[in-house]
C-alpha cells in the first residue's frame, strides 16, 4: 500500500476501535434506535422489517448474526460500527482528492476524516442497530466514485456508482438525492456519458443492484415471524417499498412546529464539530465555491434536497437523514481549515 492507503486504513481502524469500545452491548432504544428490535429480529429470521423493507441492510445484518461473538443484538450493532468505520476510510480517500493541496497533503484529509468519525450524529449511529451507518457508507462510496470519475473520466466509475446506487436504495431511499445532485454535476459533460455505450451498462447495473428488492417477496414466502405487509403480492410489495403508511409524514410538519425544529436543528449542526467548527465549515463552503464551483454546486444541491425533505418530515428521528449533510460539511470544514492556515502563513 501507498502511504495514503495505510493512512486510510489507519483512520478507519482508529474509528472502529472507538466505536467498538462504545458499542451498545445489546438491544437499546438509545440514539433514536427504537427500530432496533424490529431490524434485528427480521435479520435473524430473514424476515421483512418495517417499510421500506431494507433488504440490503437485512441481508448484511443476517450475515453479522452468524458471528460467534456476543448476543445477537451485539452482532448487529457491530455491523453499524464496521459500516461507519469503512465510510471513514473512504471519506479520507475522497478528502485527499477534493481538498486543496496542503504543505502536508495527507494530514488535513486525515484530521478531516476523524472530525467526521467523531461527529455526534455519526458516532451515535455507529454503535446501535440501525440503517443509518450503512447510509453513510453508501453515501461515501457514491461520493468516491463521482470524484474518481471527475479525476479520471473513466466510464467504469459511473457504472460502479449506478450499481451502488441500486443497492443503496435497498437500504435507504433518501440516497436518491445523491443521484439528483450527481446529475447536476455531470450535466455539463453530458456528451461524455450520455451515450449508448456508457448509459446502457449503467442502467443495467443499476437495475441489477435494485433487484435486491426481490428479497422481500422471497422472504415473505417462508412466513417469517417479522413480515410487514406480507409482500408476496404486488399490492403488498408496493405498500412496503413505498412506505405507504409513512407517506402522511412527508412534508407533514405543521407551521407552529417549525420554530422548535429550526432551533433544535441549529443546535444539532453546531454540535457536530463544535460551534467554532460550524463557522469553519461555512468559511470552507465559500472557499470551495470560489475554487471549484461545480463541485460546490453538487454539494449544495445534495445538502438542500436532504435538508428540505428531512426538515419537513414530521417524525422525531428525521434528523438522522442529515448524515450525508454532515459528511459534506466535514469536507467544507477541511477546506475552511486550509484557508485559515493560509492566512497564518501570509
Amino acid at each position: 500500500l501507498r502511504p495514503s492507503g495505510w493512512l486510510a486504513a489507519g483512520v478507519s481502524i482508529m474509528a472502529f476501535l472507538v466505536y467498538l469500545a462504545t458499542l451498545a452491548p445489546g438491544l437499546t432504544n438509545a440514539n433514536f434506535g427504537t427500530d432496533g428490535g424490529d431490524l434485528i429480529a427480521a435479520a435473524r429470521t430473514l424476515g421483512v422489517p418495517h417499510p421500506s423493507g431494507y433488504p440490503a441492510y437485512t441481508l448484511l445484518a443476517w450475515l453479522f448474526t452468524q458471528l460467534p461473538i456476543g448476543v445477537i443484538a451485539y452482532r448487529v450493532n457491530l455491523l453499524s460500527a464496521v459500516c461507519a468505520a469503512a465510510a471513514i476510510g473512504l471519506f479520507f480517500c475522497t478528502a485527499r482528492r477534493v481538498l486543496p493541496d496542503a504543505e502536508h497533503p495527507l494530514l488535513l484529509p486525515a484530521v478531516t476524516a476523524l472530525m467526521l468519525a467523531f461527529s455526534s450524529l455519526l458516532w451515535s449511529q455507529a454503535v446501535i442497530a440501525e440503517v443509518y451507518a450503512l447510509l453513510v457508507l453508501s453515501s461515501a462510496l457514491l461520493l468516491w466514485f463521482l470524484v474518481r470519475w471527475r479525476d479520471d473520466k473513466r466510464d467504469r466509475y459511473l457504472w460502479l456508482a449506478a450499481f451502488t446506487l441500486g443497492l443503496a436504495l435497498g437500504n435507504h431511499l433518501t440516497i436518491l438525492f445523491w443521484a439528483s445532485a450527481a446529475l447536476v454535476y455531470l450535466w455539463p459533460e453530458r456528451r461524455r456519458w450520455l451515450r449508448v455505450r456508457t448509459l446502457l451498462p449503467g442502467v443495467a447495473l443499476f437495475i441489477i443492484g435494485l433487484s435486491i428488492y426481490a428479497y422481500l417477496p422471497l422472504a415473505a414466502r417462508h412466513r417469517p415471524p417479522v413480515n410487514w405487509g406480507n409482500p408476496q403480492t404486488w399490492r403488498g410489495f408496493l405498500w412496503v417499498v413505498t412506505g405507504e403508511q409513512y407517506q402522511q409524514f412527508a412534508f407533514g410538519l405543521e407551521a407552529d412546529e417549525m420554530p422548535g425544529r429550526i432551533s433544535a436543528w441549529a443546535g444539532l449542526l453546531g454540535d457536530q464539530f463544535g460551534w467554532w467548527g460550524l463557522a469553519i465549515s461555512l468559511i470552507g463552503a465559500w472557499g470551495q465555491w470560489k475554487r471549484e464551483r461545480r463541485f460546490a454546486l453538487f454539494s449544495l444541491v445534495w445538502i438542500s434536497l436532504v435538508f428540505l425533505y428531512a426538515f419537513f418530515y414530521d417524525t422525531g428521528d428525521s434528523h438522522m437523514y442529515l448524515l450525508p449533510v454532515v459528511m459534506l460539511m466535514a469536507l467544507w470544514w477541511g477546506e475552511g481549515v486550509y484557508l485559515l492556515l493560509g492566512l497564518t502563513r501570509s
